[in-house]
Order: C-alpha cells, then structure tokens, then sequence
C-alpha cells in the first residue's frame, strides 16, 4: 500500500498599493484571458472566425478598418446577387460561415473580429429564402463571409439579413487591404445593385 501525501497550496496576492500595480495586474489578467480564448472549449478542433479572416488578409483583420453600409430589406436581395457576381470574378472567392449563436445576428463585423470573450468558430453559411418578384423568390446569404479579390486587393464582405426574428437591420461590412478599395466596392456593389432591382 502507498501513502500518498496531498500538498495544499495557497497563494496570497500581495496588496496592491498604487496604479502601477494594478495596471500590471490588468496586463496579466488580459495576457491570461486572450490565452484563455485561443483554446476551443468544445475540442472540435475548429478553426476560428477571426483567424480565417485574418489569413484572407494577410495581416491580423482587427487592424483593418471597416466599412459599413445598411441595405434596406426590400434590397437585400439585389445587393446579394451583386455580391455574387462581384466574387464571382475570383476564381479563388470562397464563403466562410460564422458559429456562435444568436449573438452574431446582433454584431457587426468589426465587433466580432474585436470580440475577444466570443472567439467566434467557422460554422456554416446561413441562407434565407426572400422574395425577389411576385412569383418568385431567391436564396441569398442570410448571415455568411464572402473572401475574395477585387481589384487586386484582397476583400472580406460580411453579410448580415437580420436577425432570426427579423429584429436587426440588414448590414454589409467591408474590409479591403486598402481602405480606397472598400469604398470604391460599395459604389460598384451599390451600382449593380441597381442595376438588378
């Protein structure tokens, strides 16, 4: 028979006396939670959101800027199918989904990226079924990532319907390698738009 000899540790913080103190506890504290939030607490092995994004970009995505456009839900759908065209043109675009429950519906790209509690997984594009005449309807990106090139810059457009309920507004997010070239895309995408109302 063994004997077996329990250690008990404790560890006593010594008090804190001044801001210096404090804002290295903070430092620690945030260095051990960014840690914290790389590790995929399901062990799925997923890839994460941001990461997938970043690697698009060539650069970490949270240094980018982003540009926003609200797309009235009577034009969701035509602002989807310009988006598909537009990627269409990049023989490498691909689409990346976005996991993590109800809260993407209500966050926009720039949140998501910068979310580091969330650390959103690649999950599966979402789709909905909307109307795009009397008799007909399509299928357009209810909540999805396009990555692709546009004018030989790199691009992520984020896409977002609304929420399940319908209780967000329709929103396209925008990131280029060059923040010129998000712009210059709303403009064609607001073009084409247009163009397939």
């Amino acid at each position: 028979m063994r004997d077996f000899v329990v250690f008990r540790a404790v560890w006593y913080a010594p008090a804190m006396t001044d801001d210096a103190d404090v804002r290295s506890f903070l430092a620690s504290f945030a260095t051990l939670t960014e840690m914290a939030s790389r590790y995929d607490n399901g062990g799925s092995g997923q890839p994460r959101f941001r990461d997938a994004v970043s690697t698009h970009l060539g650069a970490d995505a949270t240094s980018f800027t982003v540009l926003s456009e609200h797309v009235p839900p009577h034009r969701y759908v035509d602002w989807d199918i310009a988006l598909a065209a537009l990627a269409a043109l990049d023989p490498d675009a691909q689409l990346i989904g976005l996991g993590g429950g109800q809260a993407r519906y209500h966050q926009g790209l720039g949140d998501i990226l910068a979310d580091r509690w969330s650390n959103f997984p690649v999950g599966q594009v979402d789709y909905v079924n909307l109307p795009s005449g009397l008799d007909t309807s399509h299928q357009a990106i209810g909540l999805g990532t396009r990555c692709f090139t546009f004018r030989d810059v790199r691009v992520v457009v984020y896409q977002r319907r609304g929420g399940p309920d319908d209780d967000a507004d329709p929103m396209i997010d925008v990131i280029a390698q060059e923040p010129a070239v998000a712009v210059e895309l709303l403009t064609e995408l607001r073009r084409l738009a247009d163009e397939h109302s």
